[in-house]
């Protein structure tokens, strides 16, 4: 019934069985004498992740506004952006150049916006004493209502010639809708500013850190790398595009971090890679004079100029 192979491997597991324990409070196998971590009633110390959990999203909060910690700098820079603005709007609109209704006019705009407003406060005195009369206000209601009654007249226009038509000087001027933003741009931008302060200040009293200035910090650390790359094409016109950037790359490098002579290694052979790329094989436009080419021979200098 059974095989000599069946009989072999029984003898086999017999003499293991004889030599390895196999008591359950020694764990088993003395390969497995510690606990299994996945193991019913195995003891452990407990596990803590420390990534913090996703919180819940719910689709109504997709558009829920709330004031966070850096709130109150985005605010500042949204209310310096509408002050810059504002005091680039004369040159930019051409409202420094307005000519309403025209060069020939005796009058400037200002006297005709001054007019404006005195005439709506006459007719309003007048539409005002109107209707404590009982009479009504359009022209066609109060010729039907009483034949003698004429409209109600405007303000007498102090200046020679026609009075032009307020829709036909406003609406034509390129500078009326920049006004019409900046009108609503303002008081919204302070009105932000001001709630985000409100809200910093509550924030404050709760205890809770302000990381306003660490952000502002991460954000102007970043000019630092804007002047690298501008001392870079103050560098070009002198140095060649070739050198420049065999010493950009390699100090940006090294700024990084990365300063082994491994990492230099390979800054250096990147750079030589851009400038293959670039320059030799897109023939990017470098300038046509360069100092140290210019101390090279004519030949070597025109290789230079045309490749590197």
């Amino acid at each position: 019934m059974f095989g000599p192979g069946t009989a072999a491997a029984y003898q086999g597991f017999a003499i293991v069985r004889s030599i390895v324990p196999t008591d359950p409070a020694q764990g088993g196998l003395k390969a497995a004498n510690q606990s299994r971590p996945f193991a019913a009633g195995a003891p452990h110390g407990g596990f803590r992740s420390l990534t913090p959990p996703d919180r819940k999203f719910k689709i109504q909060n997709l558009f829920k506004f709330e004031r966070g910690k850096a709130d109150l700098l985005f605010s500042l820079m949204a209310a310096l952006f509408v002050a810059f603005m504002l005091l680039s709007f004369n040159k930019q609109s051409m409202f420094d150049h307005r000519s309403i209704p025209g060069d020939e006019a005796a009058y400037s705009f200002g006297d005709y916006m001054v007019y404006q407003v005195q005439n709506v406060g006459h007719m309003g005195g007048l539409a005002f004493q109107a209707l404590r009369r009982g009479e009504p206000l359009g022209a066609k209601a109060r010729k039907k209502h009483d034949p003698k009654l004429q409209p109600i007249p405007r303000l007498d226009w102090p200046h020679e010639g026609k009075l032009p038509r307020f829709g036909k000087i406003m609406l034509k001027a390129p500078w009326l809708m920049p006004l019409a933003l900046l009108a609503l741009l303002i008081p919204a931008a302070l009105f932000n500013l001001w709630n985000s302060y409100l809200a910093a200040r509550k924030r404050g009293r709760e205890q809770r850190p302000n990381r306003s200035l660490y952000e502002l910090s991460y954000w102007f650390g970043a000019l630092e790398y804007v002047g690298y790359f501008i001392v870079y094409t103050l560098m070009v016109p002198i140095l060649g595009y070739l050198v420049s950037t065999l010493i950009l790359v390699p100090a940006l490098a090294a700024r990084q971090g990365y300063r082994t002579p491994r990492w230099m290694l390979i800054s250096l052979i990147s750079a030589l890679i851009i400038v293959l790329v670039f320059r030799t094989g897109l023939q990017i436009k470098t300038p046509n004079s360069i100092w140290l080419y210019n101390q090279l021979p004519l030949d070597l200098r025109a290789f230079m100029l045309t490749y590197f």
